[in-house]
């Protein structure tokens, strides 16, 4: 007993160094001579937050982990290690979406801030499925209205994503609609489905 708890505080020290790391490595970038507000965290700061996180498999400092990506104010470097710790962080997530949703929508929303600063504005399937998963765990709790604009934002309308997200996500947002005592637009987005 004594051994669990000394292993969840020194958890909870690593995760407060995380983020005092992940927070204190970001710098201000030069746009001709002028100060951008756009802040660019240091790779190498970000790198060690990930070793000590995600190499331990540790189910408790893969969310120390999350925290930390979810309480950066800077913007980490265009790297494709960013996809691969958005993977890790997606998979963690799986078994958290039935059992924990919180956790889920931790782990899943600190994947999504790590997509979106790698592809930027462009649409991809795994942007879309974060949002569509963080959707899911805030209406399998029974708050459609928070899963709402999370259905609404995994909606494109390209042929690409005709059936996933589309279909999918419309059919979720129809049952959020429904569920939630709108039945009009309830209507509206199971007929577009």
């Amino acid at each position: 007993m004594k051994t669990v708890a000394l292993y969840r505080m020194c958890s909870v020290v690593a995760g407060v160094w995380l983020i005092l790391l992940a927070t204190s490595s970001c710098s201000t970038d030069q746009a001709g001579g002028r100060r951008d507000q756009t802040r660019v965290c240091d790779a190498a700061a970000l790198r060690s937050m990930a070793d000590i996180s995600l190499m331990t498999g540790d189910p408790q400092l893969v969310l120390v982990f999350a925290d930390s990506i979810l309480a950066l104010t800077c913007t980490p470097d265009r790297d494709s290690i960013l996809l691969r710790w958005a993977d890790v962080l997606h998979v963690a997530g799986i078994p958290y979406l039935r059992s924990s949703r919180p956790e889920a929508r931790r782990l899943y929303g600190a994947a999504l801030k790590l997509r979106q600063a790698y592809y930027g504005d462009s649409i991809h399937l795994d942007i879309l499925r974060a949002q569509s998963n963080i959707g899911l765990s805030y209406s399998w709790e029974g708050d459609y209205l928070s899963a709402i604009p999370h259905f609404e934002k995994a909606i494109v309308d390209q042929e690409r994503f005709a059936i996933f997200p589309n279909i999918y996500n419309r059919t979720k947002l129809g049952e959020c609609y429904r569920l939630s005592g709108d039945p009009a637009s309830a209507i509206r987005d199971f007929d577009i489905a």
